[in-house]
This record gives structure tokens, C-alpha cells and sequence, in this order.
């Protein structure tokens, strides 16, 4: 009893351990996120200061200082993932064919809606581009797109867009075939697709979330994304 006593407590020492250096792993990448993003912050508010005193030396800075339209002010960012899931029909071009519990179970890791702030900001993006795409306004690819933004569309970074995943995933039938996801017949026969192109919502330990999408708006006008979720397994997570 006495040894059998001490291989449980082994075991729960072992466990506490490993979560305690993931949890350490999570902070670690938080605060480089962070990090990232304060930096990215102030070289755009040095870029804002810099354009407004441009315009106020021109006579078009009336034109440009104007209050958004009431369409514009009415969007709200969701604070959770369930308001985001909730909200995907409202965005033109985008087709949510995911898993809506998988989605839903990051507001356990983003109690704040920060994740669920940024992946809407993605979905934003990819609409603006199913849109621009089109109407004739776009006609490179997702990346492409964020790289050189038509006027008037929202955009992300295109720092943290992949248009594909690693050698690794995409020799491995186990990891390649944890990235297909439903598509309608119409775009595949067989109602899945491979879905490698993929947006970094943020870097958070093993949770690190990740945004699957495939992009259809050659032919049915729309961007199926697949997947809002925990990072997919390749051999690091695995």
C-alpha cells in the first residue's frame, strides 16, 4: 500500500510538473506577444502622428477628419468566442463549415476576448477580400491581398499568415489529415478539403490558437474556414 501510495504521489508530481512548465511556456509567449503587439502599436501611432501633420499642412484635412458612418460604428468586436460564432453569418463571403465546440471552448483559455478580438479581425479581413475578390477589386491571394490592401479593406498582419504548413505536416497523413474539414460538395466531390493556409491568432503554450481556412472565391465567391481552434498536432505539439 505504502508503494503503491508513493507511485501515485510520483505521478502526481510529474503531472503538476508538466503543467506547471506549459503554463510557464504560455506566459513566456504571452508576454512576447505582447510584446510584439506594443511595438507594432507605437510605430502605428508614430506613422498616425506623422500622416496627420502632414494633412493639416494640406487644405484636405477637413475631408479626412470626418466622424465613420453609422454602418461602420455599428460593427461590434465580440467579446467572447461564443459571440464570434454566433456572429459569423453576418460576414459576406466567409462560410463557417468548423466545429462551432471547439471554437466556443478557447473562451476557457481568453477570458479577456482578446483571442476572439483578433480572430475577428482575421474573419473582417477575409471577408473584405472574398468581397474586393469578387468585384473585381483584388485579384491576388489571401497573402497577397494583406500585403497590398485596396482601398477602403481591412486588413491583418501578413506576419502572422501562413499560405501553408510545414514539410512535416504536410508529409505526415496523420498531421495532413487533421487539416481537412468540411467543404460543400459544389467546391469538393468529396466534402472535405485540405485546409493548410492558416492565420496565428496568438502564441500561447500548446494552446496557441490557429484560424484553417480554404480559399474558394475563384469559383463560388467564398472563403470556407474550416477550423477556430487549439493549435493542430505536428511533432512539437505532439
Amino acid at each position: 500500500e505504502v508503494a503503491a501510495r508513493l507511485e501515485d504521489l510520483r505521478s502526481e508530481l510529474n503531472a503538476s510538473g508538466h503543467e506547471r512548465r506549459n503554463l510557464t511556456r504560455r506566459l513566456e509567449d504571452e508576454q512576447l506577444e505582447h510584446a510584439t503587439t506594443y511595438d507594432g502599436l507605437t510605430k502605428a501611432e508614430d506613422e498616425l502622428r506623422r500622416l496627420r501633420l502632414l494633412l493639416l499642412q494640406t487644405d484636405k484635412a477637413a475631408d479626412v477628419f470626418v466622424r465613420p458612418d453609422s454602418e461602420d460604428t455599428q460593427v461590434q468586436t465580440p467579446e467572447s468566442f461564443v459571440e464570434l460564432v454566433a456572429n459569423l453569418g453576418d460576414l459576406s463571403g466567409i462560410v463557417f463549415t468548423g466545429d462551432e465546440s471547439i471554437t466556443v471552448r478557447l473562451d476557457v483559455h481568453d477570458p479577456l476576448g482578446v483571442w476572439a478580438s483578433k480572430a475577428w479581425m482575421i474573419l473582417l479581413a477575409l471577408s473584405d477580400y472574398a468581397v474586393a475578390s469578387t468585384t473585381g477589386r483584388c485579384e491576388r491571394d489571401v497573402h497577397g491581398y494583406l500585403i497590398n490592401l485596396p482601398d477602403g479593406c481591412r486588413g491583418y498582419s501578413a506576419n502572422k499568415h501562413a499560405t501553408s504548413e510545414s514539410e512535416d505536416v504536410q508529409k505526415s497523413n496523420k498531421f495532413s489529415d487533421a487539416r481537412r474539414f468540411p467543404v460543400p460538395t459544389e467546391v469538393d466531390p468529396a466534402g472535405a478539403a485540405s485546409m493548410m493556409a492558416h492565420f496565428k491568432i496568438a502564441q500561447s503554450g500548446l494552446v496557441s490558437p490557429r484560424l484553417h481556412y480554404y480559399d474558394d472565391v475563384r469559383r463560388t465567391g467564398k472563403v470556407y474556414v474550416g477550423y477556430i481552434g487549439p493549435h493542430l498536432p505536428t511533432k512539437r505539439t505532439n
